[in-house]
């Protein structure tokens, strides 16, 4: 049996996969020799209790993030991440709203330094990841093309911290077999992801589901979810809330009844 070249065992990991205590031995492509659990991208630091004082009142807090916020909109993300990192150094911890900001803003500006500067803050102050973190950490890895840190990071979620999937990252994950045309299993795996944790669904996830669909060519998959849609919406179950879902949805019955219609995404 011919084995394949060990570069090209990273281009696509397996989908269906559980965590065990065997995945630290898990190396990342051969650009790197980190274990991907010792990745700090793919896991969250260790939440450290601080002791209250005068310099970690909301105040102080709400002033910074004031601060950041605005250097940020102003284009300025390494003033926005200094600013956050002088208060690191006199360890003063900012909400976990504010370290989210910045992460967000550089993960936008795809900028790799900043991605690593906004990271290293969660980790100075012992911030543990949330929803939001993952979400922006899942974008940056996607966009830049680490789809096995992906995946790792996608299978851990799923079987050590389902409490840290939403909506978003479910969207996310369809944002990501489009880009990268996975297939069908992944759209699958997603689903029954939202089902077997009961995830709330809302309007951009079945806008994203809809789109993932026709991406893929699956037009009658994409029709029967957006009839279960409109049934939903009918009955006051979700709120319409993304008008988007009904320009695919002429897309979806414009292919299903006459077969050619061509995709904007």
């Amino acid at each position: 049996m011919t084995t394949a070249p060990p570069s090209d065992r990273y281009k696509k990991a397996p989908l269906h996969t559980t965590l065990d205590s065997t995945d630290d031995d898990v190396l990342l492509p051969t650009h790197s020799q980190v274990p991907l659990s010792k990745n700090r991208f793919l896991r969250s630091p260790s939440k450290t209790p601080f002791v209250l004082t005068e310099a970690h009142n909301y105040n102080v807090r709400w002033e910074a993030h004031q601060k950041i916020t605005r250097l940020i909109h102003e284009g300025k993300l390494h003033e926005a991440l200094a600013v956050a990192e002088r208060y690191a150094e006199d360890n003063v911890m900012l909400q976990s709203s504010t370290y989210n900001f910045l992460l967000g803003a550089a993960v936008e500006y795809h900028n790799s330094e900043c991605v690593e500067r906004a990271i290293n803050l969660f980790w100075t102050m012992k911030v543990a990841y949330n929803k939001l973190t993952y979400n922006h950490i899942f974008t940056w890895l996607s966009h830049t093309n680490q789809l096995q840190e992906y995946n790792y990071l996608w299978i851990k979620l799923k079987f050590q911290l389902p409490s840290m999937i939403d909506a978003r990252i479910l969207v996310n994950v369809l944002s990501h077999t489009r880009r990268h045309a996975l297939g069908l299993s992944w759209v699958q795996d997603v689903l029954n992801t939202a089902q077997f944790n009961n995830i709330a669904l809302n309007s951009a996830f079945y806008a994203a589901l809809v789109t993932t669909y026709n991406h893929l060519q699956a037009f009658d998959q994409a029709a029967e979810v957006l009839e279960r849609y409109e049934s939903l919406v009918e009955k006051g179950e979700i709120v319409e809330d993304v008008p988007s879902i009904w320009i695919q949805a002429i897309n979806t019955f414009s292919r299903v009844k006459k077969g050619t219609c061509v995709f904007t995404a």
